[in-house]
């Protein structure tokens, strides 16, 4: 094992870097040091104390983010930072990585990130399994063509692929999702229950010990190209402030239009979801709003082709389940003859169909009846965009437009939820 007070240290130049004023910090026994997850415990979730009041954390905490959106499957790609910066082993947020840098430098610009051996490797010079840029006094890191506040976390992956991670302050997190999922032009007050709502949605999975994503599997996450001055203010003002059931934050879902009812988590997600999603309520919002309504045409090729073309060459489809909303659960799939070849649940057809699609051409939501239209195809009828759970986003800015607030919007979406400040 290394021992790293035994270990003779050399600085070497970094010439493949590119910069003048970098080193590096080589180990002269057996490579890196120990991760920091062996030296010091992997870091796990903000601790929280729960009284009658509900909850309360020492400070904003720092949420972890996978960069899916920016990084895609691509083996490699480009990063760097803007400013001062330092690198160090394994996944070390800003505060405690002042120390075990391996490198250091005025500027990182355009290295390439890649993997070999199990080891990141930055334009070809291998490091450790698992690598962070630390940007100093107000510098950002950069990839590809997107900037973050807080560190950069890489780790080589088995495939030899490189992960890449933010580990970022939960208020400057709110700050680069609040406008790549609303509209800038809604009402502040719609504005300022979407951040309440994405702050809490954070919140519950970092408390629960999970990575975030940076597209739709969690919110979609730009980082600090999609911060406005009026976006700053919007998530000053709500400030800490989240959403909780029985003293603990949930998962806030939302979406983007809801069609005139939101539909239960538990129909959407599973039997377990707390009260606040729980509930379908009226909206009274989104009504003649761009998604409250929509027409498709389903043509039987194309839904002969979701199956290959293993059933002939035209298929047709009907519903089979909705919820209590209306929201179709599954279908059944029919071939010429009219047998049933499928049962699918609706979120899944619907994803496998609007695959490659345009979004004049979707299923918007799972809200739609079907009718026979002509030459064989079948006629969809919709309402809304999205899964319909939780927050309705253009219903938040029609409830605005009336003279709600957004405490008002809020409890109307979550209702039972208390909005509380969970650190100052």
């Amino acid at each position: 094992m290394f021992d790293p007070d035994r270990a003779t240290r050399v600085l070497v130049p970094l010439a493949g870097l590119g910069l003048a004023t970098v080193f590096l910090i080589v180990d002269a026994e057996l490579g890196e040091p120990a991760p920091a997850a062996a030296r010091e415990g992997v870091p796990g979730p903000p601790a929280t104390v729960e009284s009658d009041h509900g909850l309360h954390l020492p400070g904003p905490p720092t949420v972890t983010v996978r960069l899916v959106g920016a990084v895609g499957r691509r083996a490699r790609f480009s990063c760097g930072v803007d400013g001062p910066y330092r690198l160090v082993h394994g996944a070390r947020d800003a505060s405690d990585a002042g120390r075990d840098a391996v490198a250091a430098g005025d500027g990182l610009a355009d290295v390439t990130v890649g993997a070999t051996g199990g080891r990141v490797t930055l334009n070809g010079v291998p490091f450790g399994r698992t690598l962070t840029l630390v940007p100093e006094r107000g510098a950002v890191v950069e990839v590809g063509d997107r900037r973050y506040r807080g560190t950069l976390v890489l780790e080589a992956g088995e495939d030899g692929r490189v992960t890449a991670s933010n580990r970022v302050d939960v208020e400057e997190y709110v700050a680069g999702v609040l406008f790549a999922e609303m509209p800038e032009r809604f009402d502040t007050a719609a504005h300022r229950a979407q951040a309440v709502a994405v702050r809490t949605y954070a919140l519950a999975r970092t408390l629960e010990g999970k990575t975030l994503r940076d597209d739709q599997g969690s919110q979609v996450y730009q980082g600090l190209d999609r911060e406005t001055e009026e976006g700053r203010r919007v998530v000053l003002s709500t400030r800490g402030e989240v959403l909780t059931w029985e003293g603990r934050v949930f998962p806030a879902y939302f979406h983007s239009t809801c069609g005139g009812r939101t539909s239960s988590a538990r129909d959407v997600f599973g039997p377990n979801a707390p009260a606040p999603i729980s509930a379908s309520v009226d909206c009274g919002g989104c009504d003649g709003t761009r998604w409250s309504r929509w027409r498709r045409t389903l043509r039987g090729e194309d839904l002969a082709r979701l199956y290959h073309g293993s059933f002939g060459p035209t298929l047709g489809a009907r519903v089979e389940r909705t919820d209590p909303s209306g929201r179709v659960l599954s279908l059944e799939i029919r071939d010429a003859a009219g047998e049933v070849i499928d049962r699918p649940v609706a979120d899944r057809f619907r994803n496998d169909y609007n695959r490659g699609r345009p979004l004049d051409e979707s299923l918007l939501s799972a809200w739609f009846r079907l009718r026979p239209g002509g030459g064989g195809a079948t006629i969809a009828e919709g309402r809304g965009f999205g899964h319909g759970v939780g927050l309705c986003q253009y219903g938040a800015d029609g409830l605005a437009d009336r003279g709600a607030d957004y405490r008002e919007v809020l409890a109307t979406y979550y209702p039972g939820a208390r909005l509380e400040r969970a650190y100052d």
